[in-house]
């Protein structure tokens, strides 16, 4: 972009002849300016009568206002500019100090000096009309006190200048031109003053105790904080809340600039029975955007709300000194997304409508070794300690405090996925007066340790093997499990423990396939019996297919377990042979079920002539081997063991109906 000097419109040369400030009105971005200092486009500046050391203040479009230097000419007359540091500003237009100790107004005679404000005091300086001024009229404003704010009006208009800092103000065309430090940049400890009866919002600075400076409302003066200063550096900004109660709770909601370390933002009262944040909804304090803080010497109470709250994950709220919760219709202490530390001992004197301790989703709150004491009986409504969603409570090794006074409700209460670790596996570690529940979640000291799940667990893995059970030792027990089934009225036909091994149909429908699960036969104390029992889905039905009690007992076989040693079935294969007693059936009823002995090795061999002594004898005679047995000539077959066990069975049944066919005989002849 070309800059035409000729839009420098020279408002004022003053001074002396030939020199002296300049004021120019140059309405252009930061950018631009850049630009125009690095090519040097105040061509006309000779026109200007402007020299060497000059100053000259520059508008920009966004308002704000350039100091700039004269440092030299280029040889065609353009002056050569730099921005001025603003520390070189002071005095610059008689070097003349005025000094302010308190209120005060700016009149056109203070033209061109410096006004100091002095006084450990907040007080203001008033400026008039800008038209009622000289159209040169221009000041330095600077705060000179270490420890209070001044503010500045300009012609209604009020501007914080907090301590050291400093202000140019310049009437420009009759209006006034502010530019100053948008932070109060702290170096040292500060501490920012609240009284609900004696403070006053807006008109005070927070910076003294009392109605001359305190604020009365704690969220304002945090807001204005929060717009207004930077906090770095490693020491502590300090909200001091006078006794009193505060029935709007701390909600921060807006980040604090420049957080460095140290505890850096503390929120204390000046004792625990006297300072009470109680609002009537939502919590007493809310930590909502990132913020650290820390609690010190105050009582936390809320009508339907919470104590303490935590709603991001970088928000960290620590309970320090003297700390007391009262009523709370929601939990005393809130973790959701956010994490609450147990830094110092506190204490309960109030109910909780649902925990004192609660954790949700990517929740914390965490301590060790403290002592929590009861002020008086108390009651929780949903349980003393909660956790769900992940969440995670660690209270190892606290104390409970009790004394004379008692906690009504359930002593924990863990939902899906919430982690309760207390630092020991006993389950009346918490205060209650009935036992605590878990509904899916984990109740333990450390891993390894015991831990305590109830209600239903998903465990999803990345592979064929979502759950692995590993036991590292030399001795000769690996890895052990138990089912166990706790009632008070046990009966036959319970089920202790059942597995149920399921996958999708065709038609997508959940289906189980098999199962297996141990049943109680007989709880009889010292002769109890069970069965376990094998099923599986066969044409679309699941049905118990084995059962293990004394002996093994397949189903369809009448007499079900016939006791110890023994296998009770409808039949035998081995090696897809059919063990069977077909000769019999066939010698006893002429026929056998050639579907049923379809696979027997004999089916298509048994004849009526094998129970015809001529026959049978004539067979082996013929065959050199006895009808049912294959020849040797056969052997190179090597017919399976069950086959041979199968004709062998046979050929002792045929042999038993021949002795029989003799003994008819015998019996004829001696008739």
């Amino acid at each position: 972009m070309a800059y035409d000097p000729k839009n420098l419109s020279l408002i004022v040369a003053g001074g002396v002849a030939g020199g002296g400030i300049k004021f120019y009105s140059y309405k252009t971005t930061v950018d631009n300016l850049a630009a125009v200092l690095a090519a040097g486009y105040f061509a006309r500046a000779e026109d200007a009568g402007l020299k060497e050391q000059d100053i000259i203040f520059v508008v920009l479009s966004d308002d704000t206002i350039v100091t700039l230097t004269v440092t030299g000419f280029t040889a065609a007359g353009a002056a050569i500019v730099e921005e001025t540091i603003e520390d070189g500003l002071d005095g610059l237009f008689s070097n003349t100090y005025v000094a302010k100790t308190t209120t005060a107004s700016i009149v056109n005679g203070d033209k061109g000096k410096t006004i100091s404000l002095a006084g450990n005091a907040c007080y203001t300086l008033t400026y008039g009309a800008a038209s009622t001024y000289d159209d040169n009229f221009g000041n330095i404003v600077i705060n000179s006190d270490s420890g209070r704010a001044k503010f500045i009006s300009l012609n209604g208009v009020v501007h914080k200048l907090w301590p050291g800092q400093r202000a140019t103000i310049l009437n420009v065309n009759d209006v006034w031109k502010i530019q100053k430090p948008d932070r109060w940049k702290l170096t040292t400890e500060t501490v920012f003053y609240v009284d609900a009866a004696a403070g006053i919002d807006s008109t005070n600075d927070g910076l003294a105790a009392g109605a001359g400076g305190a604020w009365a409302n704690e969220m304002l003066l945090f807001t204005h904080i929060a717009q207004n200063i930077d906090v770095s550096g490693d020491f502590n900004l300090i909200m001091e809340l006078a006794d009193g109660t505060y029935t709007q709770g701390f909600h921060l909601a807006s980040p604090l600039i420049g957080r460095d370390g140290g505890q850096n933002f503390v929120i204390r009262g000046e004792n625990t029975t006297g300072t009470i944040v109680s609002p009537a909804t939502a919590a007493a304090v809310g930590a909502f955007t990132g913020q650290t803080v820390y609690l010190q010497n105050m009582r936390l109470e809320s009508g339907t709300g919470n104590g303490i709250e935590t709603a991001q994950a970088a928000d960290v709220v620590y309970i320090d000194d003297n700390i007391v919760f009262g009523d709370c219709g929601g939990t005393h202490i809130s973790a959701t997304d956010g994490t609450v530390i147990v830094a110092k001992n506190y204490s309960i004197d109030g109910n909780a409508g649902a925990c004192h301790h609660l954790v949700g989703a990517k929740g914390l709150i965490s301590g060790a070794g403290k002592t929590v004491t009861l002020l008086k009986n108390i009651t929780v409504g949903t349980s003393f300690a909660g956790a769900s969603n992940g969440g995670v409570l660690s209270t190892t090794g606290f104390t409970w405090s009790l004394g004379a006074f008692s906690v009504t409700g359930p002593r924990f209460l863990i939902s899906v996925g919430g982690i309760i670790a207390p630092g020991t596996s006993s389950l009346t570690y918490y205060p209650g007066s009935t036992a605590g529940i878990n509904s899916g979640g984990i109740y333990h000291n450390s891993l390894p340790g015991t831990n305590t799940w109830d209600g239903v667990q998903t465990f999803v893995g990345g592979s064929g093997f979502p759950v692995l059970y590993q036991f590292t030792d030399d001795g000769t027990s690996g890895p052990q499990t138990i089912s166990q089934h706790i009632s008070a009225s046990p009966a036959a036909n319970d089920t202790v423990f059942a597995h149920l091994m399921q996958g999708k149909d065709s038609g997508g429908t959940t289906t189980t396939y098999a199962s297996f699960k141990t049943r109680i036969v007989d709880p009889t104390d010292t002769s109890e019996d069970a069965a376990f029992e094998i099923s599986t889905i066969v044409a679309g039905a699941l049905s118990v297919r084995a059962s293990v009690g004394g002996g093994l007992w397949m189903a369809g076989a009448t007499g079900t377990d016939k006791g110890a040693g023994t296998i009770n079935a409808t039949a035998v294969y081995d090696d897809n042979v059919l063990l069977t007693d077909l000769v019999l059936d066939m010698a006893v009823t002429g026929s056998f079920d050639k579907d049923r002995y379809a696979s027997h090795p004999i089916a298509d061999e048994v004849s009526a002539g094998w129970f015809d002594l001529d026959t049978y004898a004539a067979y082996w005679q013929e065959h050199r081997s006895l009808a049912g047995m294959r020849s040797w000539t056969d052997e190179a077959d090597k017919p399976p063991t069950g086959e041979v066990i199968t004709r062998l069975t046979a050929v002792v049944e045929n042999q038993a109906v021949l002795i029989e066919v003799l003994n008819q005989r015998l019996k004829a002849l001696e008739a």
